[in-house]
């Protein structure tokens, strides 16, 4: 990691924390409270080295080691960074920097007379700060270096001799960059009820052989009995399967609505981009739009956390903290927590549907059925019931089940059935591809007003005591065997109208 970057991630964490107690400070203040609290007991040992009010500010030059440009007014009762041109500023992040140019203070005077201004660093400074307020008046500040027992850092008030130390809360922001003030919000969008709908996402990472591509598909019917927890997307690429509704599209909808911890930089050049290892990215999401657009958004390199060499056992895997990270073509170089970008190990057995397959009863008109030997086919015949009730909809109803020729009579008992033939559950995926024999096959036949496809499961020996289960002809998932042995007992009983066991 770059010294550069590095300086940016300590200013960003000294801001979030600082940020912070400024708030708790700000909210436990009682207003009208004419007794002597503990904050007005601490502003009165503080030394005051401006105090000015923030709407007299018409400019703060800041120059430091990362950087050098300008705070200015911007006539609207705001402040922008001229330097940054057009690339997006967000407003807020200019509040603490401000207020601390109009009201910088000290917790201590370390010496008066200053002979030897290198003893405090600041022969060098690490950064040089201007305020012209629109008076005319000015105030200028060196901040040196940093002070014994992490009390902040010695800082110099230009003209004068004193050298004095203020606390990290109060320099902080004279140590960044300009980047810190771009917008960090990676797109335009405050939440997901303001963005499109995600229709299309594929996700490329160089440890994957194949693209994981999620599609939108058909809002899931209401009489779907796992209407609750199926998604309306699918995975199409490595395989094909339904998402389930709570996990899979959490990882779909957050990409919207993503935030990055800094701006590493803007309008980088080719050789910069390599650098931070966009020539070899660590992954590619590419997101189509319900709007009709398209969005990329690259991750490079991954910065590790800064960990002590002599404090880590040998063998230690170092933990990535964030990742580099583009978006479309903002010319913006971002830095994003790794925990954020949660497509980066994306676990497909996390987000597919807990059950391979689940067709709606009223959608099928017959399943043909062989395991173990045996063979059944099962019809199903269903009608339309009307609404009882104003502005209803119509919905459909089984009616009978015929298997293999005799009509069932206890239809109760056959949806249970049904219930239990569709619940095949996916409990790991298939890391080699199955060589045996199916055990069990069950296909779907689809109503011929559907016009769809014949969906196919065909069960495999997978291990010990374990199946693979192949959906139309994809070898993709596993589930206990016991799954096949309660579904040979159950069709022998429900054949003979005998009440079913769904448990296995």
């Amino acid at each position: 990691m770059s010294k550069k970057v590095r300086n940016i991630i300590i200013g960003l964490v000294i801001l979030v924390v600082l940020g912070g107690l400024l708030t708790v400070l700000l909210l436990t203040q009682r207003s009208g409270d004419t007794g002597t609290t503990s904050s007005s007991v601490y502003e009165a040992e503080m030394i005051k080295l401006v105090e000015k009010e923030q709407d007299d500010i018409t400019s703060i030059k800041i120059r430091n080691a990362l950087d050098s440009y300008t705070i200015s007014a911007n006539g609207e009762g705001g402040f922008t960074v001229p330097e940054l041109g057009d690339f997006p500023q967000e407003a807020e992040s200019f509040d603490l920097t401000v207020a601390r140019a109009a009201g910088m203070s000290a917790s201590d005077e370390v010496e008066t007379t200053l002979d030897n201004v290198a003893k405090y660093g600041l022969d060098d400074p690490q950064a040089e700060i201007d305020v012209t307020f629109s008076d005319g008046s000015t105030f200028g500040i060196y901040v040196g270096d940093v002070a014994p027992s992490d009390k902040g850092y010695y800082v110099q008030v230009k003209g004068k001799n004193s050298v004095y130390i203020a606390s990290d809360n109060m320099t902080s922001y004279f140590l960044v960059s300009r980047y810190n003030y771009v917008d960090p919000n990676i797109n335009q969008y405050d939440d997901t009820s303001s963005a499109p709908t995600v229709t299309e996402m594929t996700i490329e990472r160089p440890d994957l052989d194949e693209p994981i591509t999620i599609t939108k598909g058909d809002p899931v019917p209401e009489d779907d009995p796992l209407a609750s927890v199926k998604s309306e997307y699918h995975l199409t690429s490595p395989f094909h399967s339904d998402l389930d509704k709570e996990a899979g599209e959490a990882e779909i909808n957050s990409f919207f609505t993503l935030r990055a911890d800094a701006v590493v930089m803007t309008a980088p050049t080719d050789e910069q981009l390599a650098e931070y290892g966009f020539d070899e990215p660590s992954m590619v999401i590419t997101v189509k739009a319900s709007d009709g657009s398209t969005h990329t958004l690259t991750a490079g390199a991954p910065i590790y956390c800064n960990e002590d060499p002599d404090e880590v056992e040998e063998g230690h895997v170092h933990e990535i903290e964030y990742y580099y990270l583009t978006y479309d073509d903002k010319d913006i170089v971002y830095q994003i927590t790794a925990t954020t970008l949660t497509w980066m190990d994306l676990n497909l057995l996390d987000i597919v549907s807990q059950y391979v397959l689940t067709p709606v009863i009223t959608d099928v008109a017959s399943i043909d059925v062989t395991v173990d030997g045996e063979s059944y086919t099962i019809e199903l015949t269903s009608q339309t019931k009307e609404a009882t009730e104003s502005g209803a909809e119509d919905s459909e109803e089984l009616t009978s089940a015929m298997v293999n020729g005799h009509a069932v009579e206890g239809l109760n008992n056959f949806k249970d059935f049904y219930q239990f033939l569709i619940r095949v559950s996916v409990e790991s995926l298939v890391d080699e591809e199955p060589t045996e024999s199916p055990r069990m096959t069950i296909t779907y036949h689809y109503k011929a007003s559907l016009n769809q496809e014949d969906d196919v499961l065909e069960f495999i020996p997978y291990g010990e005591r374990k199946v693979a289960v192949a959906l139309n002809g994809e070898a993709s998932f596993v589930t206990r065997s016991a799954y096949v042995d309660r579904a040979a007992e159950n069709l022998a009983k429900i054949a003979q109208d005998q009440e079913i066991n769904p448990n296995w």
